[in-house]
């Protein structure tokens, strides 16, 4: 979607038609005032080859999508859920097209306030909070100062923890909290809400993982959207590395468009990134297992991509199958076991 305008009236219609809190909305929020608040947001991104206000809008899409297909609103409370709408509309914004670990590296201006801590992350917030601070779009503005600070609170933890120095940490913790409550997920609804709401830090770490797979959710879209992001994504990541190169700083993983064989960095990225993510955000939600069917079928072709244009040894190929089998196995059997669990309920 390449018109600002229609890009605006794709986002405000996605956050108040949501059926998860799009009465709340309504209710609570001026439609003038998130009107600006879309255009104002869409206007402090960048135009980068993929961090640009249209993968916002991406997330916010996609986000919206998994919160409708786990009935969300059963499970959290609705300001919380348009917080994170919000959130995800500028969870990225006024990001400058190169990742933490080269603002750290050349000392820049983001990483000298933010203390070289998450500074991506940190400015997305802060600036998102300069733009709600505005006053044509204050959207919280009749909210209670407790409402606001709770929402504040669960929009920057989320967008935090978007940073990928966290992503491993996020599946962890996903794991245990499944293991320690698997029934309230399997029966979800009431039960799940009641579980969180005892534990509100658990509420936050699944809500935290949503927007995050939302976030990185590229190898999880059909086959044509799949491969249009991934190739916008390393040509962000080729023109930080031409930046590197310029500046004579080590050109980091996947940034040297020289050297980086686009398949075989995809197989590696959904095997060893995306799919743990993915298979632990299913199993709390079987109504996500199209997310791992996706990501079997995305694997498989990017991986026979690399044999076409690659042509590997006999013995190169077996291993590169081996690898994928255990995902496209894995992703099988949990889009059974999600069935099954769907089906029993």
């Amino acid at each position: 979607v390449e018109s600002p305008e229609l890009q605006q009236a794709i986002a405000l219609y996605s956050i108040l038609t949501s059926r998860v809190c799009g009465d709340w909305t309504r209710q609570h929020i001026k439609r003038d005032r998130l009107e600006n608040f879309v255009a104002m947001s869409q206007s402090n991104y960048k135009a980068n080859p993929f961090h640009s206000f249209e993968h916002g809008l991406d997330v916010l899409g996609e986000l919206r999508r998994y919160l409708h297909e786990i009935s969300a609103n059963q499970i959290f409370p609705e300001d919380l859920l348009f917080a994170l709408l919000v959130g995800a509309v500028g969870h990225d914004m006024g990001h400058p097209g190169v990742n933490n670990i080269f603002l750290v590296e050349t000392a820049h201006e983001y990483a000298l306030t933010y203390n070289d801590q998450s500074p991506l992350e940190n400015l997305h917030c802060a600036l998102l909070f300069q733009v709600l601070n505005d006053k044509a779009v204050s959207i919280f503005q009749d909210c209670s100062k407790s409402t606001f600070k709770k929402i504040r609170a669960c929009i920057v933890d989320a967008i935090l923890h978007t940073d990928m120095i966290k992503h491993n940490e996020c599946v962890k913790d996903l794991g245990i909290l499944y293991a320690m409550n698997t029934e309230a997920f399997i029966n979800q609804g009431g039960e799940l809400q009641f579980m969180l709401d005892g534990e509100p830090s658990n509420r936050q770490l699944v809500m935290n993982a949503l927007l995050h797979c939302a976030d990185v959710s590229n190898p999880m879209k059909p086959w044509d959207v799949c491969e249009f992001l991934a190739d916008r994504c390393l040509e962000e990541f080729f023109c930080q590395g031409d930046q590197e190169k310029a500046l004579g700083i080590p050109v980091q993983m996947l940034n040297d468009r020289d050297k980086v064989n686009r398949p075989n960095s995809q197989v590696g990225f959904i095997e060893f990134v995306i799919s743990p993510l993915a298979f632990q955000v299913v199993t709390l939600f079987p109504p996500l297992c199209y997310l791992a069917t996706s990501l079997g079928s995305n694997i498989t072709t990017w991986s026979n991509i690399w044999k076409e244009t690659t042509q590997p040894s006999e013995e190169q190929w077996g291993k590169l199958q081996t690898r994928v089998k255990k995902v496209t196995d894995r992703c099988r059997d949990l889009k059974s076991e999600s069935e099954q669990k769907l089906t029993s309920k």
